[in-house]
């Protein structure tokens, strides 16, 4: 249910963190990069940000959004965002990065959860190292362009419903 959002126009300096705040989320390198670009505009989509994002003054930062996650904001921002942030240093997924990508949203991703299997580092996004430094990540967002393939090619294979055909035939064999 995370569709492009075609009221939307993709905004070429918009990035968009999408996860639910937590100590394994890298957010002490938000600060830093978003005062290295402000000529960029970031969002963050989740749920608890409010005091880190209040203490780190980034809440009064002219290129700063915060909203709360739901289906409409994921679809609305991921539909407009050109770059799917993530600096987390333990992650069990992203499922955001695997929906952004669904979506064309380029991914720069620390090379946690599945990341590594969707990106292809250097072709269809970016893979950085578990806390990187912050210069390095700013590098890696203004070269974006320099990407070859587009990002949604590499989870275009994961629908509901191949899953679904997937795990039945899955369960077919095991009942066999």
């Amino acid at each position: 249910d995370c569709v492009l959002d075609n009221k939307e126009i993709r905004e070429q300096k918009t990035i968009i963190l999408a996860s639910k705040f937590g100590p394994c989320k890298g957010a002490e390198l938000l600060p830093g990069i978003v005062k290295k670009l402000p000529d960029w505009n970031f969002i963050v989509m989740g749920r608890g940000w409010g005091n880190f994002l209040k203490q780190e003054k980034l809440l009064n930062a002219p290129n700063f959004t915060y909203v709360q996650f739901n289906k409409k904001n994921r679809s609305k921002y991921f539909s407009k965002a050109k770059i799917f942030l993530s600096l987390s240093n333990l992650e069990g997924g992203p499922v955001p990065l695997i929906e952004s990508m669904a979506l064309g949203v380029i991914p720069i991703s620390t090379s946690t959860g599945f990341a590594p299997e969707f990106i292809k580092d250097g072709t269809n996004g970016y893979l950085l190292p578990l806390k990187p430094d912050p210069d390095f990540v700013v590098s890696k967002i203004v070269s974006v362009d320099k990407l070859s393939e587009s990002p949604e090619f590499s989870v275009a294979f994961l629908t509901w419903d191949r899953i679904a055909r997937l795990t039945y035939n899955d369960l077919l064999s095991i009942t066999n």
